[in-house]
């Protein structure tokens, strides 16, 4: 069996490259329990506070707007691939497409794909099912977990482009998109 977690440099694959560029800094001082989010006319972008008493700052940067921020970047984390093209190969985590770093669940996404593909890899065998049909089902219930997350991400990432259409959307109804992003864990972290 081949499982793919190469990443988002995967060589396995065929992954269609995002215009932005990842890079990534950190600050001598935490945010409390706050993330804070910026957007921008070059990309966008959020800081949390990490070990150490320290915040990690990360950012999607328009490529040809990268030379203005390097001065600012620690580590340039390389270009961004959203989907995958056709694979041969059951892909998981970045490898079968990267979430979009204002989900926040980056870690959740290469985690879970790694258990959707051991469980169809399992189900394979027990119904000595060919490598291929192991592939098609993994792939199944992979979009049936995280097709709409990933629907919601392209439409916001198409919004960011367009400031005006994101102010109307926030102040129609901030909470339902909030919810449609983060909905599970913003629950859990209100109820604290």
């Amino acid at each position: 069996m081949v499982i793919d977690a190469a990443g988002k440099l995967t060589r396995f694959g065929n992954l269609a490259e995002s215009p932005q560029f990842g890079i990534q800094f950190y600050e001598p001082e935490p945010r409390g329990d706050v993330m804070d989010f910026w957007v921008f006319p070059d990309g966008y972008g959020g800081a949390v506070s990490i070990e150490g008493g320290r915040s990690n700052a990360c950012f999607l940067i328009k490529k040809a707007a990268l030379p203005n921020y390097l001065e600012k970047a620690e580590k340039v984390t390389g270009p961004v691939a959203y989907r995958s093209a056709e694979s041969d190969f059951i892909s998981i985590g970045d490898a079968a497409g990267m979430i979009d770093p204002f989900c926040g669940e980056g870690m959740h996404h290469a985690l879970h794909t790694g258990q959707i593909a051991a469980a169809s890899v399992i189900r394979g065998i027990e119904n000595r099912w060919s490598y291929l049909r192991m592939r098609h089902h993994y792939e199944s219930e992979r979009n049936r977990h995280w097709g709409w997350k990933k629907a919601m991400a392209r439409a916001a990432r198409y919004a960011l482009n367009h400031p005006k259409l994101v102010n109307a959307v926030l102040r129609y109804n901030a909470a339902w998109l909030i919810d449609s992003f983060w909905g599970n864990e913003f629950r859990r972290q209100t109820r604290k």
